[in-house]
């Protein structure tokens, strides 16, 4: 892989290490990222591809977004590349989307250079990240992602590969979800689905029935999104990354009670604040979301009723 980042009104310098060419830069860039086999295109050409798509007219996103280049051999590769499309339309409706603002290609050589161009965002929702953020704007993050999922959910989508590295915060303290590479329509993911990417060290249980060899075999669902989106969050937070420490928790009826323990203690919040109360209706959610039978999860509306409304208090 071989990944370029330009200012595109300040200069460069080029480092090279292995396969990575790095442009040092200052405050607002457009990053290429073109996903290349070694002989498909050599190192000088790259300066031209670079210049080439730098004249393009994206003057108006250039203080908030990141370029992506990808290079296809052959023109049915590039039109089966149909998610880019699905993530154009959920970026219309919901700013929680990490945006897509824009579709286009060129041609270079023979062959097609299709580029996207996605808001650039601060920050990585992490341990370090969370760090600098008092409970009201993590409460209003969680909320932010799960709205992200009700207009996925709502679109007839599942995202199917949530994961931390997905989670992002812009610096608006607004959560934003992104990594929509592998989103999949609600009925294909119903009934014993093939799996063929995801981490499966962040998937619900019932996505991985049985392995074969260049995948594995579950039902995947919006209630799979739930959880995985729980889950990710929690190893965000540094509060677990062990899905069987979790499981027995959950076995032992401690859900609630852990993840109150484990938040009070990280903001610092004692049982007679007014924050208390949200605090307890966010674990009960994530005792929900986190069921290991997905029947019981309930839905977005449901989990965001609960953490809108602040007359329900009582589970």
């Amino acid at each position: 892989m071989i990944s370029i980042a330009h200012k595109l009104n300040n200069s460069y310098n080029i480092t090279h290490n292995n396969n990575t060419i790095i442009l040092n830069t200052q405050h607002s860039f457009i990053c290429f990222l073109a996903f290349l086999n070694k002989k498909i295109i050599d190192y000088d050409d790259f300066h031209i591809l670079f210049h080439s798509i730098s004249c393009l007219n994206l003057q108006i996103y250039k203080y908030n977004c990141f370029l992506i280049v990808k290079i296809f051999l052959n023109e049915t590769d590039y039109y089966n590349n149909t998610n880019d499309l699905i993530h154009l339309e959920l970026s219309y409706k919901s700013k929680f989307i990490g945006q897509l603002y824009k579709v286009g290609a060129i041609t270079f050589k023979n062959k097609i250079i299709k580029y996207n161009v996605y808001e650039f965002i601060d920050h990585m929702f992490n341990d370090d990240f969370i760090n600098t953020l008092n409970f009201i704007d993590f409460y209003g993050i969680i909320i932010d992602y799960i709205k992200a999922l009700d207009t996925i959910h709502n679109s007839g989508f599942i995202h199917s590969n949530i994961k931390p590295i997905q989670l992002m915060v812009n610096k608006s303290k607004i959560g934003k979800l992104i990594g929509f590479d592998d989103i999949i329509p609600i009925e294909k993911g119903k009934f014993n689905y093939h799996n063929t990417s995801g981490s499966i060290e962040f998937l619900a249980n019932e996505r991985f029935i049985y392995f074969i060899d260049n995948g594995f075999i579950g039902n995947t669902s919006i209630s799979s999104d739930l959880w995985e989106l729980y889950y990710s969050i929690l190893v965000a937070c540094n509060i677990t990354n062990n899905k069987e420490e979790l499981e027995d928790i959950y076995k032992n009826g401690g859900v609630v009670y852990f993840l109150i323990d484990k938040l009070s203690k990280r903001f610092n919040l004692l049982y007679s604040d007014s924050q208390f109360t949200l605090l307890r209706k966010m674990a009960k959610i994530f005792e929900i979301g986190l069921n290991q039978n997905p029947i019981h999860r309930k839905d977005t509306k449901y989990h965001l009723n609960i953490l809108l409304n602040i007359q329900l208090l009582n589970f």
